[in-house]
């Protein structure tokens, strides 16, 4: 599969608009949550974005394998 000019230009803005801690946030420049990190960490398979969003996604799962939607959650509940 070919990638188009607009594939390149969708993954140039998330890698642009990649918060600090390597998740995304639901809008630019705001908190990283779980969904639009793991949507985007997929966007830019091959990447090195895309392992620091893997590495943020996993800092928010729990030991019985749930996961928090955001690293200011203390609970998936």
């Amino acid at each position: 599969m070919s990638m188009t000019m607009g594939d390149t230009t969708r993954q140039a803005f998330l890698l642009k608009v990649q918060n600090q801690d390597g998740g995304l946030g639901y809008f630019p420049g705001r908190a990283s949550w779980l969904e639009p990190t793991a949507w985007a960490a997929l966007a830019l398979h091959g990447y090195p974005a895309a392992e620091r969003a893997y590495r943020t996604a996993r800092t928010w799962q729990n030991s019985d394998g749930s996961a928090r939607p955001q690293g200011a959650v203390s609970s998936p509940h």
